[in-house]
């Protein structure tokens, strides 16, 4: 889940941060001159008409696509805004999220959540791609967003950016949340969910008091209200309002025709009027379920991943609780926290784990846990005896990125996503040799896997459409897959052969083997917010096993016939036990 995917980094440079084909050629180029990097990239660039595509020369792919999307991306914002780009825009594309990290362009170092950035002064665009080309468009879109805008108000130069910048300085609620808002498509169910939860629980505040993730939500539904309340065009008007009169606040006033403070009333009570009718039809998490960690009594944000044991006695998490997102034990009977198992931000060791690419996967003799961590520059899966919270195992395989590992029921297999070479397949790992095996090898991606309860099968989320033979595409390129649908599929592995599951417009991930083999359950927001839908495996029929206001994510189920699952509720997730 992942879904504050930029973020805004204020130095001496302000970073915002996430059907012309490119020509064929490409240009040596270097950056990373003066950080450690635990991988040296040689550096290609591609040109399109309006972009330099800075690339690793081995992921040249990625940089077409990037090249394609970008295109596209300021085709609709010219259009939007009434705007035609003048000059060129750099764009800086990282294979993977952790050579990312490790970017000179920019003097930190970018967190997990952080999905790209624009870096002010020489307004370029710099992104990782991670695996899901449906995100990488949208990061694409929102960081060119925030680049064509910086052109359209400030020109060109450092003089002249400075300049601008002391003269008109744009809150962040507008930067990001117009950045959202185009790269979106508009109003999405993920936004919704967090203005519901703000209005529903009473502590959405002003435009102006806007902070955190409401700069890109608050702001994105700001951009909802003026749309749907003047009409689309409005969007773009009041942008060139802004050019034009070079203040936010006399742009207000001349292009709606009140002040700041009277918009964030009428924006207020314009949400309240959208949420409020449709709110009753939901639930709290707590109104059916054992909420078993508590982000208002520690003071954290992230309690997610839950992984239930085959008992269902015990859980495994991921929380911030202690600064760092850690690894912790909790007893199910208890509630009560029984161990940290692992300390996340340590040195050469565990040095992330990572909360928005889970997952926690227990042994079938509920012994051990597996996990995956960056360590050196690259994603490593590890085994953890649970009792004595001992590492057994270690597996580095020199791929971009790992995610999602599942245990096989016999313990002799953990089958992961991978990301390589610009795609995202399944992998199996052989425990024992330490062999892994690609199950499937094309350019879609396929990720969140669950093993069924006697091993023959998969269930897997992907982007593939109607392509079901693994490791054949056919002549589908990379930009014209149809990656922006994802549908729950099979892998059986005695036929090699790939079974489609769900075909909807919907957004369906994280299916999972409940402990009936004929009944399956997945994450779905077909009726507005994300919850548990159930699937009837021999008659395809499918319904909604909850229906929570604000979103139900990362299930895990116990042979007894209990689920656990992360819920967004009062500004925070919590982990919840359903009986």
């Amino acid at each position: 889940m992942r879904r504050l995917t930029h973020t805004v980094w204020f130095v001496l440079v302000i970073l915002f941060a996430t059907t012309a084909l490119p020509s064929a050629r490409a240009q040596n180029a270097r950056f990373g001159k003066n950080k450690v990097n635990w991988e040296v990239l040689n550096w290609y660039y591609l040109k399109t008409e309006h972009f330099d595509i800075y690339h690793p020369r081995e992921h040249y792919e990625i940089a077409e696509f990037a090249a394609t999307a970008a295109e596209d991306a300021l085709q609709e914002i010219q259009q939007h805004w009434k705007y035609t780009l003048e000059g060129r825009i750099t764009i800086i594309v990282y294979p993977n999220h952790n050579t990312f990290q490790n970017t000179n362009v920019s003097g930190s170092s970018p967190g997990e959540s952080t999905g790209g950035f624009t870096e002010f002064l020489k307004n370029r665009v710099v992104i990782p791609f991670e695996g899901s080309y449906e995100n990488f468009r949208h990061v694409i879109h929102h960081e060119l967003t925030h680049a064509v805008m910086l052109r359209m108000l400030y020109g060109e130069g450092v003089q002249s950016i400075i300049s601008g910048i002391s003269r008109l300085p744009l809150p962040l609620w507008y930067i990001e949340g117009l950045a959202e808002w185009e790269s979106r498509g508009g109003w999405t169910n993920e936004a919704d969910m967090y203005l519901r939860d703000a209005v529903v629980n009473d502590y959405l505040p002003p435009l102006q008091q806007l902070s955190g993730y409401f700069y890109y939500k608050g702001g994105q539904s700001l951009q909802w209200y003026l749309a749907e309340r003047y009409g689309r065009q409005k969007v773009g008007e009041f942008l060139r309002e802004i050019r034009k009169m070079r203040d936010v606040n006399r742009a207000i006033k001349t292009s709606l025709g009140y002040d700041l403070e009277e918009l964030s009333k009428r924006w207020q009570k314009w949400l309240n009027s959208k949420i409020w009718p449709h709110s009753t039809e939901f639930e709290e998490p707590e109104e059916f379920s054992l909420r078993l960690t508590d982000h208002e009594e520690w003071y954290n944000f992230v309690n997610t991943s839950p992984a239930l044991s085959p008992k269902g006695d015990r859980l495994v998490m991921l929380s911030d609780k202690d600064d760092y997102v850690s690894i912790y034990l909790l007893n199910t009977v208890t509630g009560e926290i029984q161990e940290k198992l692992v300390t996340g931000g340590r040195i050469y060791l565990f040095e992330k784990l990572l909360w928005l690419r889970p997952w926690l996967t227990w042994s079938p003799d509920g012994e051990e846990i597996a996990f995956v961590s960056e360590k050196g520059g690259e994603d490593v899966l590890y085994t953890l005896n649970v009792d004595d919270a001992r590492i057994t195992r270690e597996f580095s395989f020199g791929i971009d990125a790992v995610a999602s590992p599942t245990w096989s029921p016999d313990g002799s297999r953990i089958v992961f996503s991978g990301q390589h070479a610009g795609k995202t397949d399944l992998f199996a790992l052989d425990l024992q040799s330490g062999e892994t095996t690609l199950l499937t090898d094309d350019l879609y991606s396929d990720y969140d896997p669950d093993w069924s309860s006697d091993g023959s099968k998969l269930l897997f989320v992907s982007d593939r459409g109607d392509q079901l033979n693994p490791g054949n595409e056919g002549d589908v390129s990379m930009w014209e897959h149809p990656y922006r649908q994802i549908d729950v599929y099979t892998y059986d592995f005695d036929t090699e052969r790939i079974t489609r599951l769900t075909n909807d417009i919907y957004e369906d991930r994280t299916p999972t083997w409940t402990p009936r083999d004929d009944v399956i359950s997945f994450i779905s927001d077909r009726n507005g917010a994300y919850n548990i839908y159930m699937m009837d495996l021999e008659t395809s029929e499918s319904w909604a096993s909850t229906n929570v206001l604000t979103g139900v994510f990362t299930p895990s189920w116990s042979d007894a016939g209990t689920v656990a699952f992360t819920s967004f509720f009062k500004a925070g997730y919590d982990i919840y036990l359903y009986k």
